[in-house]
């Protein structure tokens, strides 16, 4: 009886989050980690088996963000900026 319910009864679940309703977070760092691990332990030909396209498509769509904003946003606002 450490949380106070009925002897027998179910624990309550933990809730790990910083605020009460507010949906958990799976955090990039943890995420990269991850893959990393099943990298070393099954190799990149049973990573790509595992993961398969979202690996692919996931990488695919950092790359294609980060170039717009690189090549287009910072350029566009810059000129902008200039020819104020």
């Amino acid at each position: 009886m450490a949380r106070g319910g009925p002897a027998g009864a179910p624990a309550p679940p933990v809730v790990e989050s910083a605020a009460p309703g507010y949906l958990n977070r799976v955090s990039p760092l943890d995420m990269i980690r991850t893959l990393r691990n099943e990298r070393r332990a099954v190799g990149w030909k049973g990573l790509f088996k595992k993961r398969g396209w979202k690996l692919v498509l996931a990488f695919v769509v950092f790359y294609l963000i980060r170039d717009v904003i690189l090549y287009v946003i910072i350029p566009l606002g810059t000129a902008a900026w200039l020819l104020k």
